[in-house]
């Protein structure tokens, strides 16, 4: 109510004054145009004054231009008033000369606001806009003192009434249409002033004679007009100069807030990328991965809920989601309801529909359904193929999805594209994998008369294959092979040349009837067979039981280590050269004894390499393992080995690590 009161306040001197002016007609219209102009050109001059000191401080484009054009334009008011034919204090041979400076200063005064309505949101220098409205009324006095400006004359005077109206009104919508960038009161004021301003220019060109009821009634509202302008400027500057002034604080307040937010908001998207690709790299489940993602896309874009769906066949199913009910897991989509998802596979590129229920790729029954007020569609493309899409939804009260979220989406889904994808092919991989794990890793725990152990470990966490492997088969004539080898390399290529080594020894150990016939053999077959700069290493041995013996051919393998109740020994075998290399090469042999409880001990080179900082296990710790464990059976000693291996290398290995450990079992007494 206090507030009420006050603007009615306010609005009072100016109530009281207009009375005033209108008692006046009782005694003459002469008088009444004579304050009225009085007026008129006193508000204008006041503006000028209050605009002209507060330019340095002043904000508002719009007030600068009001305020530097009102000198002028009042100038151009005086002289009318002065030679206005019942005062006629100025004198002029000029046609109508009054009356054209009349129709002058309505013209630059309308002309002057439409300008104004130009600078709502840029401020122009004030001395430029005083030049320019003093030129312009320059030109205008001069012409119409000339008798150059006959404005007076019909039909002229129709025409430049209707431009004054129109410029009036044009303005007038300019005002509403950036109201937002003035301060309340003085946006409020200045459409008052510009809409009674147009309302009384109407009156002046509809009217007729002066002292008409039309112009009588047009020079009311031009004053009301000219009080609303006073209001916006001189009262706004002084009594609320935080409002107008400072106006520009404001803005810039706000635009600090705006870019906070996008700040805030481009961080949380930067974390759930983060996020996402941490968990990637770390190697997480999957459903883990996709299950965070969506939560953190969704929260990051402001989305109610969102979903992957997998392209399947020739339909779409949903696998997983976050902010829906569970029940959409599994739910399958095809034809026209998923137009939306086709889209985006069309496109290769997130798409966006803001009012899903306009449109017709939107199915229907999905809008309702779920709420659906925006829509955005990400397609999963990872190696050229669309195999997926996320959908993100927003339900009412949210504004819609952004193109900074278009960006984000397709990020997002790069990631889990890829994601997907690589996580298929590990898949298969796995599978490959898992079949020559079990081609080249299956060794029996026993043969006849020998214990055997046997233990691996590949330097590659996905496949966790490579190139090392083993094998132990009974020949013909009741002796027994061991073979131990390490093909150069790692993973699924490693392993598949290890595969074709292994089978390539078995075979050739049927037929040839020594371990260096047969290593010669494997290295011609090897020679063809391996991939190019492909190479192995290898021992391929046979035990004879019976007479107690161990005798094999190295190519370029770590020594064995014999163990005996007296200690372990490294065996300085006859390494010759790797496998593949050279054809025809010729391979020696060697043999060793063999008693009961003796433990004989093959590993590849994984094991003296594994490092910790720069230090390798080397032959020595290989020794103080086997001397503490020589007493245990061979799986014992395999694994007691891997084990201190694994320790000294900090559990991280650069190369696959294959240990082979056997004993001839104790003839029964």
């Amino acid at each position: 109510m206090a507030s009420k009161a006050g603007a009615l306040a306010g609005y009072l001197p100016g109530a009281i004054a207009l009375s005033a002016l209108l008692s006046t007609l009782l005694y003459s219209y002469g008088l009444f145009h004579t304050l009225a102009e009085i007026f008129a050109i006193a508000v204008q001059f006041a503006l000028f004054t209050v605009v002209w000191h507060s330019r340095r401080h002043l904000d508002d484009g719009a007030l600068v231009v009001i305020g530097t054009s009102a000198a002028p334009i009042a100038a151009v008011g005086a002289l009318h008033l002065l030679s206005y034919v019942e005062i006629g204090l100025i004198t002029s041979t000029a046609q109508g000369f009054s009356a054209q400076l009349w129709i002058a200063a309505r013209f630059l005064q309308a002309a002057a606001l439409l300008a104004a309505s130009w600078f709502e949101q840029t401020r122009p220098a004030a001395w430029k806009a005083l030049a320019a409205s003093t030129i312009a009324t320059g030109v205008v006095v001069g012409a119409a003192a000339t008798n150059r400006l006959p404005l007076s004359a019909d039909p002229l005077t129709a025409a430049i009434d209707a431009a004054i109206v129109v410029a009036l009104l044009v303005a007038l919508y300019r005002f509403w249409s950036s109201k937002a960038a003035f301060a309340p009161a003085v946006g409020r004021r200045l459409l008052w002033a510009v809409g009674l301003a147009a309302a009384a220019e109407t009156l002046f060109a509809l009217g007729g004679d002066p002292g008409s009821a039309s112009h009588v009634v047009g020079h009311v509202v031009r004053i009301a007009a000219a009080y609303a302008l006073y209001r916006a400027v001189v009262v706004s500057v002084l009594e609320q100069p935080q409002a107008t002034l400072f106006r520009e604080i404001s803005l810039r307040n706000a635009q600090l807030e705006e870019t906070d937010r996008a700040l805030r908001s481009a961080k949380e998207r930067s974390d759930a990328m983060l996020a996402v690709s941490t968990m990637i790299a770390r190697a997480e489940p999957l459903d883990a991965v996709i299950e965070r993602a969506l939560e953190l896309g969704a929260n990051a874009m402001g989305a109610d809920g969102a979903a992957l769906t997998a392209k399947r066949g020739g339909g779409w199913v949903v696998t997983h989601a976050y902010g829906f009910d569970r029940t959409v897991i599994g739910m399958r989509r095809e034809g026209p309801s998923a137009h939306h998802l086709l889209l985006a596979h069309e496109k290769r590129s997130p798409v966006i529909v803001n009012e899903p229920a306009l449109d017709p790729r939107v199915d229907r029954e999905f809008v309702s359904r779920f709420g659906v007020t925006s829509l955005l569609v990400a397609p999963l493309v990872a190696r050229n193929e669309v195999f997926g899409a996320l959908t993100f939804i927003k339900r009412r009260g949210r504004a819609g999805f952004s193109e900074q979220d278009r960006g984000f989406s397709a990020r997002l889904a790069t990631s889990l594209g890829l994601a997907i994808s690589n996580d298929r092919m590990q898949s298969a991989q796995s599978r490959v994998a898992d079949a020559l794990r079990s081609a080249i890793l299956t060794m029996p725990d026993a043969l006849p008369g020998v214990q055997l152990g046997h233990v691996y470990r590949s330097a590659d966490r996905i496949a966790k294959i490579g190139g090392d492997f083993y094998d132990a088969f009974s020949l013909a004539d009741g002796r027994h092979a061991v073979l131990m080898g390490d093909v150069s390399g790692k993973g699924i290529d490693a392993a598949v040349s290890s595969f074709v080594t292994r089978t390539a020894f078995h075979a050739l150990a049927l037929r040839e009837p020594s371990p260096a016939r047969v290593m010669a053999a494997a290295n011609d077959v090897l020679a063809r067979l391996l991939p190019d700069e492909a190479f192995a290493t290898a021992i391929f041995g046979v035990i004879d039981v019976q007479g107690g013996t161990f005798t094999a051919a190295s190519a370029g393998h770590p020594d064995p280590v014999i163990c005996t109740l007296d200690g372990c020994v490294e065996h300085d075998a006859v390494r010759n050269l790797p496998l593949g290399m050279f054809p025809e090469t010729e391979y020696e042999q060697f043999s060793l004894p063999l008693t009961d409880g003796e433990v004989l001990v093959m590993f590849s080179d994984g094991v003296l390499d594994a490092r910790r900082g720069q230090e390798p296990f080397g032959e020595w710790r290989v020794r103080e393992v086997l001397d503490s464990a020589r007493l245990v059976d061979p799986q014992a000693i395999a694994e007691m080995l891997l084990d201190a291996v694994t320790a000294h290398a900090d559990g991280t290995h650069v190369d696959d690590i294959a240990i082979v450990a056997l004993r001839l079992e104790e003839a029964p007494r």
